[in-house]
């Protein structure tokens, strides 16, 4: 049996769950092997069934579960899952409500129970062959902002900047899947330079930049980047679907003095956190680090501005940009040795600019140990 599945089921027994249905396609590759569209049915006790809807030739080639069916529609479902049953798991997160209503429909004296943040407690501890598609991936950002340091100037706009990093990153097997879990998700990479990056947006993020348009209203923007401004680039890189997130800030010709200083605490900060940074460190006492030591040098706008501040220091990384754990004021859970998460400090500065650092890192049984390593200040 599928060690993943195993979780899995030792899971529904604790919490007497008859089966689970697994739609959302990062769970599908991950305890099936495949993102061929599908539902993954995985009971308590017994064998998964994998019912794949297209394509089922491909499914049969990928998937690591052994028992295969081809899907019509959700009334095939009938034929895998008992009638009658109890209770059924779903990945009430991102299950679609037609969908789920359908499930209602077809199975209606059954008791759905949510199984989300069990799935995605499984997914944070990373195995061996995890951490090393993660590492790839990390190579792949170093690279990309290998190539922001080339070609950034004075003149260069955001979405230029952002062409020639995704071009280099493409080039070394980037597949760009860097996606976030859960609805209306937007585009993961962000490039703000001078006031463009202290335009809060939709997004739940430190800095987000002035986007495209009200439409692609997050990250690069046709804005011209000019000598003196920072230029904060938060760069996420995916191999094989595994992602990495890294943070770097340029600038071009003498820093204005008052954004270096700025980068400096958020360093300041990040060194503090990661020095204490250890399996059974609750999250939340590293943000709470991570906020005094903010206060304490005077900035009241780390980790976004105003009402916009949010309220995490830094998230898991796997197969979604945001995984568990987090590191928020609600995370008590000691953290996992084997987890891979992101630091990411960053600092606004009201009609100046933004600045930060952001690394991804696994959390060993020695420490953390840093993925990305791009310089961490470029000054060009």
């Amino acid at each position: 049996m599928n060690p993943r599945v195993e979780d899995l089921q030792r899971i529904l027994g604790q919490k007497q769950v008859a089966i689970a249905l697994l739609f959302q396609n990062r769970d599908l590759y991950y305890f099936a092997g495949t993102m061929q569209d599908g539902v993954l049915t995985v009971p308590a006790t017994g064998e998964p069934v994998l019912l794949v809807r297209r394509n089922y030739e491909r499914a049969q080639q990928e998937a690591t579960v052994p028992s295969l069916r081809r899907l019509n529609g959700l009334d095939d479902l009938k034929d895998v899952v008992p009638a009658g049953i109890k209770s059924v798991g779903v990945e009430a997160d991102v299950l679609p409500v037609a969908a789920f209503q359908r499930l209602q429909k077809l199975f209606p004296t059954t008791k759905w129970v949510d199984i989300s943040t069990d799935v995605m407690s499984i997914r944070m501890v990373k195995e061996p062959g995890e951490i090393e598609l993660i590492t790839r991936s990390a190579a792949i950002n170093d690279a990309a902002h290998q190539r922001a340091a080339q070609v950034l100037r004075d003149g260069l706009t955001e979405v230029e900047l952002f062409s020639e990093m995704e071009y280099a990153a493409r080039c070394l097997g980037d597949d760009r899947l860097g996606s976030a879990r859960g609805f209306n998700s937007l585009p993961p990479c962000q490039i703000g330079s001078g006031d463009a990056a202290t335009v809060p947006n939709r997004a739940a993020l430190p800095f987000g930049g002035v986007g495209m348009s009200s439409a692609a209203p997050c990250g690069s923007s046709t804005r011209v980047i000019h000598q003196g401004e920072a230029v904060v680039v938060d760069w996420v890189s995916s191999y094989e679907g595994y992602i990495s997130d890294q943070t770097r800030t340029y600038f071009i010709g003498p820093p204005d003095s008052e954004l270096l200083q700025a980068y400096d605490t958020c360093r300041q900060i990040y060194q503090a956190v990661v020095g204490v940074m250890a399996p059974g460190v609750p999250g939340k006492h590293l943000y709470e680090l991570a906020l005094r030591m903010a206060a304490e040098a005077g900035y009241e706008h780390f980790l976004g501005m105003g009402e916009y501040r949010v309220r995490f220091l830094g998230h898991g990384v796997g197969l979604e940009l945001t995984e568990q754990p987090v590191l928020s004021y609600r995370e008590e859970r000691p953290l996992p040795e084997g987890c891979v998460l992101t630091v990411e400090p960053k600092i606004v500065i009201p009609g100046r600019g933004s600045v930060g650092i952001e690394n991804t890192l696994w959390l060993s049984g020695d420490g953390p140990r840093p993925l990305t390593s791009a310089p961490e200040l470029v000054i060009l």
